[in-house]
């Protein structure tokens, strides 16, 4: 292994001391100093003195600093190269009060940036929901969405959101409930009733068959048909039928129903989607 790649790998190292990074951050070779600048070890000193080595390379590698000081990101903000204030705009270790300042940043790019940064609070993304570009503001709805999911706020919050397309969102949300799209069903925009109501049937539907699935296996079908029946009021009924028993089973709303040619099975299953 060559030297300099010996250099790339310790300049990167989390175990390297501090006086090894200061020789590093001297380094001919433009790479080791990037490196060295997003060190986590790397003193503020040494970051800063980087940055104002002026190519726009190493002005990244400085944004994206672990230990960024406040002082460069007030430097940083005013950089007039938009991807430098990006990259400062992604790195989850900018302070919030420099995310406050992006989030008005001139460059649309940047404001959309800060909506992809860990460390972002709400008040910030409902600001950039009315951003007037509309990239921006479609992304902070559906940032939105998933800070509330982090943060624990409920569903049941979220579908009285005053912004349509914060509930319009929703409908495409993995974790949402059922209680949720039932709340969406009674929606004033029409569009997201007919969603949430198609939404319901979805979810009814892959439940239905999940239980007539393990019902097959249960009892061991080798030869099995089913059948899907979705009724007006959104009920889904599976009609499985084995070529052994000959005789339909049905799997429908609330109850789960197994007709057997000398006995009658009535067993109740919890229809939680």
């Amino acid at each position: 292994m060559r030297n300099i790649e010996i250099e790339m790998i310790i300049a990167q190292s989390e175990y390297v001391s501090v006086s090894v990074l200061n020789d590093l951050s001297n380094h001919s070779n433009e790479g080791i100093r990037r490196m060295v600048a997003m060190n986590p070890n790397t003193p503020n000193a040494i970051v800063e003195r980087l940055y104002c080595e002026g190519t726009d390379i190493m002005q990244c590698a400085c944004a994206r600093a672990k230990s960024i000081s406040i002082q460069l990101c007030n430097d940083i903000i005013h950089n007039p190269l938009d991807k430098v204030r990006e990259t400062l705009a992604y790195n989850k270790f900018t302070p919030l009060s420099s995310l406050e300042t992006l989030a008005n940043d001139a460059s649309s790019d940047v404001r959309r940036a800060v909506l992809f940064n860990d460390s972002i609070n709400l008040s910030i993304i409902e600001k950039l929901m009315t951003d007037s570009d509309g990239r921006v503001s479609k992304q902070a709805k559906k940032t939105k969405l998933l800070y509330c999911a982090k943060q624990g706020i409920e569903f049941d919050i979220l579908v009285k959101d005053p912004q349509q397309d914060v509930r319009k969102a929703l409908l495409s949300n993995e974790w949402i409930t059922i209680d949720a799209l039932n709340a969406l069903t009674s929606d004033t925009n029409k569009t997201i009733q007919d969603g949430a109501r198609r939404k319901l049937k979805e979810l009814k539907f892959k439940h239905a068959m999940s239980v007539a699935d393990k019902f097959i296996l249960d009892n061991e079908w080798e030869d099995w048909y089913v059948s899907v029946e979705v009724e007006a009021n959104s009920v889904v009924k599976v009609l499985v039928s084995s070529t052994e028993h000959k005789v339909p089973r049905e799997i429908g709303g609330v109850h789960f129903i197994v007709k057997q040619v000398e006995q009658t099975i009535n067993e109740r299953i919890d229809y939680n989607v």
